[in-house]
């Protein structure tokens, strides 16, 4: 998926790459980023193969279910994983036990993989010069 941002003269873009099956854990991280929440955002998705060869910029986990709820927390992950094939390796169905805890929501806890591939910004001045 490519998240892009535009202000008057700058587009911000980011590449982000996750497991189609896994497709809940990824809008759960764009409702972290308030993604969607300015007219100029827009997103598209295109489904590739897996290349061993990709690079990850940054490998985020989205943890979801059980004490962390439905919307649940993002956290990067750790130790850092140098290429997508690892970091989506990290997707998850956590086993616990819950039977003391209130705050359990009654969903199993699952861990969300996703990496950044590419970033970057154009800036008006350098499309038009």
């Amino acid at each position: 998926a490519t998240a892009t941002t535009t202000s008057p003269a700058t587009q911000h873009f980011e590449t982000w790459l996750f497991k189609t099956e896994l497709s809940v854990g990824f809008e759960k991280f764009l409702k972290h980023r308030n993604f969607g929440r300015d007219d100029g955002d827009s997103l598209s998705c295109r489904e590739r193969k897996p290349d061993p060869t990709v690079k990850c910029l940054e490998c985020t986990r989205v943890v979801f279910g059980g004490v962390y709820g439905s919307i649940g927390v993002v956290v990067p992950a750790y130790p850092a994983e140098p290429l997508a094939a690892g970091c989506l390796a990290r997707s998850r169905q956590v086993e616990a036990d819950f039977d003391d805890d209130d705050n359990f929501d009654g969903n199993p806890t699952r861990e969300v993989a996703m990496c950044s591939s590419h970033r970057g910004k154009f800036v008006e001045e350098d499309v038009l010069a």
